[in-house]
Protein backbone atom coordinates (compact mmCIF):
# COMPACT_ATOMS: atom_id res chain seq x y z
CA UNK A 1 0.00 0.00 0.00
CA UNK A 2 0.93 3.45 -0.54
CA UNK A 3 0.49 7.23 0.25
CA UNK A 4 -0.26 8.93 -2.76
CA UNK A 5 -0.59 12.81 -2.45
CA UNK A 6 -0.95 13.61 -6.13
CA UNK A 7 -4.25 12.80 -8.09
CA UNK A 8 -5.20 13.35 -11.78
CA UNK A 9 -6.75 16.75 -12.72
CA UNK A 10 -10.30 16.66 -13.52
CA UNK A 11 -13.42 18.43 -15.61
CA UNK A 12 -15.47 21.03 -13.96
CA UNK A 13 -18.85 19.61 -12.97
CA UNK A 14 -20.89 17.03 -11.18
CA UNK A 15 -19.28 14.65 -9.56
CA UNK A 16 -21.19 11.99 -10.96
CA UNK A 17 -20.49 13.49 -14.52
CA UNK A 18 -16.82 13.35 -14.24
CA UNK A 19 -16.88 9.89 -13.00
CA UNK A 20 -18.68 8.83 -16.35
CA UNK A 21 -16.48 10.55 -18.30
CA UNK A 22 -13.50 8.98 -16.56
CA UNK A 23 -14.70 5.69 -16.50
CA UNK A 24 -15.68 5.89 -20.28
CA UNK A 25 -12.19 7.17 -21.01
CA UNK A 26 -10.70 4.05 -19.43
CA UNK A 27 -13.57 1.98 -21.68
CA UNK A 28 -12.26 3.16 -25.10
CA UNK A 29 -8.85 2.39 -24.41
CA UNK A 30 -7.64 0.08 -27.14
CA UNK A 31 -7.13 -3.18 -24.95
CA UNK A 32 -3.86 -3.88 -27.36
CA UNK A 33 -2.39 0.16 -26.88
CA UNK A 34 -2.31 2.93 -28.74
CA UNK A 35 0.30 5.75 -29.62
CA UNK A 36 0.63 8.08 -26.87
CA UNK A 37 -0.13 11.04 -29.25
CA UNK A 38 -3.96 9.34 -29.66
CA UNK A 39 -3.91 9.19 -25.55
CA UNK A 40 -3.13 12.59 -25.43
CA UNK A 41 -5.41 13.60 -27.64
CA UNK A 42 -8.27 11.88 -26.10
CA UNK A 43 -7.47 13.01 -22.58
CA UNK A 44 -7.57 16.47 -23.54
CA UNK A 45 -10.94 16.28 -25.48
CA UNK A 46 -12.57 15.01 -22.07
CA UNK A 47 -10.60 17.55 -19.66
CA UNK A 48 -8.32 15.13 -17.80
CA UNK A 49 -5.09 16.62 -19.67
CA UNK A 50 -2.14 18.81 -18.16
CA UNK A 51 1.14 18.32 -18.92
CA UNK A 52 2.50 19.02 -15.01
CA UNK A 53 0.20 16.14 -13.68
CA UNK A 54 0.49 13.74 -16.42
CA UNK A 55 2.46 12.08 -14.19
CA UNK A 56 -0.53 12.11 -11.58
CA UNK A 57 -2.52 10.29 -14.74
CA UNK A 58 -0.41 7.76 -15.70
CA UNK A 59 0.20 6.66 -11.77
CA UNK A 60 -3.73 6.60 -11.35
CA UNK A 61 -4.17 4.57 -14.16
CA UNK A 62 -1.08 2.51 -13.21
CA UNK A 63 0.07 2.79 -16.56
CA UNK A 64 3.98 3.16 -17.82
CA UNK A 65 4.62 6.51 -19.98
CA UNK A 66 5.42 4.46 -23.22
CA UNK A 67 4.37 4.70 -26.55
CA UNK A 68 1.98 3.33 -27.15
CA UNK A 69 0.50 3.24 -23.92
CA UNK A 70 -0.92 -0.10 -22.88
CA UNK A 71 -3.69 -0.37 -20.73
CA UNK A 72 -3.08 -1.50 -16.85
CA UNK A 73 -5.28 -4.36 -15.46
CA UNK A 74 -6.45 -2.00 -13.38
CA UNK A 75 -8.39 -0.03 -16.52
CA UNK A 76 -9.12 -3.51 -18.45
CA UNK A 77 -10.95 -4.45 -14.67
CA UNK A 78 -12.70 -1.27 -15.35
CA UNK A 79 -13.10 -1.27 -19.27
CA UNK A 80 -14.87 -5.26 -18.50
CA UNK A 81 -17.24 -4.59 -15.79
CA UNK A 82 -21.08 -5.01 -16.32
CA UNK A 83 -22.35 -1.59 -15.85
CA UNK A 84 -20.91 1.70 -14.08
CA UNK A 85 -21.90 0.42 -10.62
CA UNK A 86 -19.76 -2.72 -10.81
CA UNK A 87 -17.06 -0.13 -12.70
CA UNK A 88 -17.05 2.17 -9.46
CA UNK A 89 -16.29 -0.89 -6.83
CA UNK A 90 -13.36 -1.20 -8.74
CA UNK A 91 -12.79 2.62 -8.21
CA UNK A 92 -12.91 2.84 -5.13
CA UNK A 93 -11.04 -0.50 -5.02
CA UNK A 94 -8.39 1.79 -6.18
CA UNK A 95 -8.47 4.52 -4.24
CA UNK A 96 -7.82 2.18 -0.89
CA UNK A 97 -5.10 0.86 -2.43
CA UNK A 98 -3.20 4.06 -3.61
CA UNK A 99 -3.91 5.57 -0.44
CA UNK A 100 -6.05 4.15 2.37
CA UNK A 101 -4.79 6.57 5.28
CA UNK A 102 -6.86 8.73 3.32
CA UNK A 103 -9.53 7.34 3.33
CA UNK A 104 -9.80 6.15 6.03
CA UNK A 105 -9.66 9.31 7.94
CA UNK A 106 -12.05 10.75 5.84
CA UNK A 107 -14.88 8.21 6.51
CA UNK A 108 -14.15 8.54 10.24
CA UNK A 109 -14.13 12.00 10.19
CA UNK A 110 -17.72 11.75 8.28
CA UNK A 111 -19.02 9.48 10.37
CA UNK A 112 -19.12 12.41 13.41
CA UNK A 113 -20.86 15.06 11.45
CA UNK A 114 -20.89 16.44 7.63
CA UNK A 115 -18.31 18.74 6.67
CA UNK A 116 -17.46 20.91 3.72
CA UNK A 117 -14.62 20.02 1.31
CA UNK A 118 -12.65 22.92 3.10
CA UNK A 119 -13.06 21.61 6.43
CA UNK A 120 -11.63 18.52 5.74
CA UNK A 121 -8.50 19.92 3.41
CA UNK A 122 -7.85 22.40 6.97
CA UNK A 123 -8.42 18.66 9.18
CA UNK A 124 -6.00 16.93 6.72
CA UNK A 125 -3.80 19.65 6.71
CA UNK A 126 -3.25 19.56 10.78
CA UNK A 127 -1.05 17.90 13.04
CA UNK A 128 -3.94 15.56 13.55
CA UNK A 129 -3.65 13.46 10.55
CA UNK A 130 -0.98 11.15 10.77
CA UNK A 131 -0.67 10.98 6.76
CA UNK A 132 1.77 12.50 4.00
CA UNK A 133 -0.08 16.41 3.03
CA UNK A 134 -1.41 16.88 -0.10
CA UNK A 135 -2.19 20.61 -1.39
CA UNK A 136 -5.18 21.94 -2.11
CA UNK A 137 -6.17 21.02 -5.51
CA UNK A 138 -4.96 17.51 -5.56
CA UNK A 139 -7.07 17.03 -2.30
CA UNK A 140 -10.22 18.01 -4.09
CA UNK A 141 -9.43 16.11 -7.18
CA UNK A 142 -9.59 13.07 -5.01
CA UNK A 143 -12.80 14.30 -3.09
CA UNK A 144 -14.27 14.65 -6.52
CA UNK A 145 -13.22 10.43 -7.58
CA UNK A 146 -14.50 9.51 -3.96
CA UNK A 147 -18.18 11.10 -4.24
CA UNK A 148 -18.30 10.64 -7.78
CA UNK A 149 -17.61 6.71 -7.11
CA UNK A 150 -20.75 6.91 -4.36
CA UNK A 151 -18.89 7.11 -1.22
CA UNK A 152 -19.88 10.87 -0.09
CA UNK A 153 -23.00 12.83 -0.72
CA UNK A 154 -23.83 16.57 -0.41
CA UNK A 155 -25.80 17.43 2.81
CA UNK A 156 -26.65 20.81 2.08
CA UNK A 157 -23.55 22.18 0.80
CA UNK A 158 -20.66 20.12 3.10
CA UNK A 159 -20.04 15.87 2.36
CA UNK A 160 -21.73 13.48 4.31
CA UNK A 161 -21.57 9.36 4.19
CA UNK A 162 -23.82 7.31 1.69
CA UNK A 163 -25.07 3.96 2.51
CA UNK A 164 -21.96 2.92 0.56
CA UNK A 165 -19.82 5.30 2.36
CA UNK A 166 -21.05 3.53 5.47
CA UNK A 167 -20.64 0.47 4.48
CA UNK A 168 -16.83 0.71 4.12
CA UNK A 169 -16.95 2.20 7.71
CA UNK A 170 -16.05 -1.34 9.18
CA UNK A 171 -13.41 -1.72 6.84
CA UNK A 172 -12.30 1.75 7.86
CA UNK A 173 -12.32 0.53 11.67
CA UNK A 174 -10.50 -2.23 11.39
CA UNK A 175 -7.81 -0.23 9.90
CA UNK A 176 -4.50 -0.81 11.80
CA UNK A 177 -2.66 2.63 11.68
CA UNK A 178 0.91 1.67 13.01
CA UNK A 179 0.80 -1.71 10.76
CA UNK A 180 0.23 0.71 7.63
CA UNK A 181 2.82 3.52 8.81
CA UNK A 182 5.40 0.77 9.53
CA UNK A 183 4.95 -1.18 5.91
CA UNK A 184 4.26 2.03 4.15
CA UNK A 185 6.04 1.92 0.71
CA UNK A 186 5.43 3.12 -2.91
CA UNK A 187 3.59 1.45 -5.02
CA UNK A 188 5.79 0.12 -7.84
CA UNK A 189 5.52 1.87 -11.19
CA UNK A 190 5.67 -0.40 -14.34
CA UNK A 191 7.98 -0.16 -16.27
CA UNK A 192 7.84 0.86 -20.06
CA UNK A 193 8.23 -1.96 -22.65
CA UNK A 194 9.81 0.97 -25.10
CA UNK A 195 12.53 2.50 -23.17
CA UNK A 196 13.70 5.95 -24.65
CA UNK A 197 17.22 4.58 -26.73
CA UNK A 198 20.05 5.46 -24.76
CA UNK A 199 22.06 8.83 -25.32
CA UNK A 200 25.12 7.55 -27.60
CA UNK A 201 28.28 8.48 -25.07
CA UNK A 202 30.00 11.56 -26.37
CA UNK A 203 33.82 11.15 -26.89
CA UNK A 204 36.06 13.20 -25.56
CA UNK A 205 39.34 13.84 -27.50
CA UNK A 206 42.62 13.83 -24.54
CA UNK A 207 43.57 16.87 -23.71
CA UNK A 208 46.46 18.39 -26.26
CA UNK A 209 50.01 18.10 -24.46
CA UNK A 210 51.81 21.03 -24.65
CA UNK A 211 55.39 20.87 -26.33
CA UNK A 212 58.07 21.02 -23.90
CA UNK A 213 60.34 23.76 -23.76
CA UNK A 214 63.55 23.57 -25.41
CA UNK A 215 66.78 23.26 -23.33
CA UNK A 216 68.39 26.68 -22.07
CA UNK A 217 72.24 26.12 -22.71
CA UNK A 218 74.52 27.61 -19.72
CA UNK A 219 77.53 28.27 -20.24
CA UNK A 220 80.01 26.65 -17.74
CA UNK A 221 81.84 28.97 -15.14
CA UNK A 222 84.78 30.28 -16.37
CA UNK A 223 87.45 29.60 -13.33
CA UNK A 224 88.55 32.98 -12.03
CA UNK A 225 92.21 34.77 -12.77
CA UNK A 226 94.66 34.89 -9.97
CA UNK A 227 97.44 37.70 -10.93
CA UNK A 228 100.90 36.32 -11.00
CA UNK A 229 103.18 36.74 -8.14
CA UNK A 230 105.56 40.02 -8.49
CA UNK A 231 109.37 38.93 -9.33
CA UNK A 232 111.12 39.54 -6.11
Amino acid sequence: MAQFTEFPLLPTGDPKSVNRILLNFIRQTPKEGEPFKDFRKRAKRVGLWERERLGALLRFLHVAQDDPIRPSRFMLTVANSEDDEAANKHLIERLWVINPLLLVETLRRLKERVHSTNELLKYIDSFAYPGARLTGPSFRAWVHLAQGAGLFHLVGIRLGLTELGEAHLKRAEDFDLEEFLEEDEDEPLPQPLNPPPAPEPTLVAPPQLAPAPAPTLVAPPQPALVPAPAPP
